[in-house]
């Protein structure tokens, strides 16, 4: 193999061990992450982001991190992200935004409720159209409803509904609010949540109309839950 030949090069002669351009470096981290390789895909990264001058610094950075979440090692992701999120450091919206993401997932997934709200607080003000705000906001309810905290959990949610309509998060949002009224008997609510439009994925609206009749079967209202089941046939 290669790797036999490289190794049996003898002593004073050239290392003939292929030097990658950045670009072709890249392209194997991007490799390895798809193959979710992560633990190999993050040492590619890290010689990539060890010039903050270099073409993939950016990205590397970022899939550094990713790769560190994938991996369950939120300690070294925090410290990634942390480090490249620092305030007197200038990055592209595109960049920021979707590092205050991943800060805001490992936030989650370490449960420091004040990150959570730092990464929703920064988006709000810089990126307040950013999907990654949407994204986050939507973390921010999971954290709550897994605290026991259903008004600010339907709060959080309300706010994807009300400023991202129609996007995936407003729609999964839309989904954990009326899923709450419902179990907590809050029929009324839960119709009127299950009655928006959900958006554009398979099955989704097929689901918002049973659950829609389901609640109104429970109240009593007979006659339009049988009508709306109807439809599903």
């Amino acid at each position: 193999s290669i790797k036999n030949l490289i190794e049996r090069t003898p002593e004073g002669v050239a290392d003939l061990t292929p030097v990658l351009t950045p670009a072709e470096r890249y392209g194997r981290a991007q490799r390895l992450f798809r193959k979710a390789r992560f633990d190999e895909a993050s040492r590619e990264y890290s010689v990539l982001s060890s010039d903050p001058r270099g073409s993939f610094y950016d990205s590397s950075v970022i899939k550094r991190a990713v790769s560190m979440v994938r991996l369950k090692r939120y300690d070294e992701a925090r410290s990634i992200l942390d480090g490249y999120l620092l305030p007197a450091t200038a990055r592209s919206a595109e960049m920021e935004s979707e590092a205050l993401y991943w800060s805001a997932l490992v936030s989650l997934r370490q449960g420091q409720e004040q990150g959570l709200l730092s990464a929703v607080g920064r988006l709000a003000s810089k990126h307040p159209q950013s999907k990654e705000l949407a994204s986050t906001l939507v973390l921010l309810g999971r954290h709550y409803e897994s605290r026991g905290m259903d008004a600010e959990a339907i709060g959080a949610y309300a706010r994807v509904m009300d400023g991202f309509a129609g996007s995936a998060p407003a729609r999964e949002a839309a989904w954990n609010t009326g899923w709450r009224h419902y179990r907590a008997g809050r029929y009324d609510k839960a119709i009127s949540v299950f009655s928006l439009k959900a958006a554009p994925e398979p099955g989704g609206e097929e689901m918002f109309l049973y659950w829609r009749a389901r609640s109104l079967e429970r109240m009593g209202d007979i006659d339009e839950a049988a009508r709306l089941y109807r439809l599903l046939c």
